[in-house]
């Protein structure tokens, strides 16, 4: 399962506070964020997700969890799309996202060498 461990000071409520929907066309492939939906305790954002790849469209969510001292970026099992290139990129683009908030937050543990980006 594609996933992402960040550490550092990263905040899901922030995440959520700057979550905007965008759209990605990388040649054929396209990338949708469309909602974001924090729960109660402010520990975990559900992402509503797109990715069309070869002409077929899956629709899926990804899921922003607090665990422990890591934040885990990675795909809702009730939806469970297809673990295509696009939807690892899409993945990755999220916990970049999130990595972002801060310098000092970094990639704990990941599956995703080949599509995350460190900067």
């Amino acid at each position: 399962m594609p996933h992402v461990l960040i550490s550092g000071p990263a905040s899901i409520e922030q995440y959520f506070q700057e979550f905007e929907t965008f759209t990605l066309r990388e040649g054929t492939r396209i990338l949708k964020l469309k909602d974001a939906f924090l729960n109660h305790d402010k520990s975990i954002v559900m992402l509503e997700a797109v990715v069309v790849e070869d002409r077929r469209p899956q629709t899926f969510y990804m899921v922003m969890a607090k665990r422990g001292e890591f934040i885990s970026v990675h795909l809702d099992m009730l939806t469970d799309p297809e673990k295509n290139d696009g939807v690892r990129r899409l993945l990755a683009l999220v916990a970049h996202k999130l990595k972002s908030q801060h310098p000092d937050c970094q990639y704990a543990k990941h599956n995703l060498d080949e599509f995350l980006i460190d900067s």
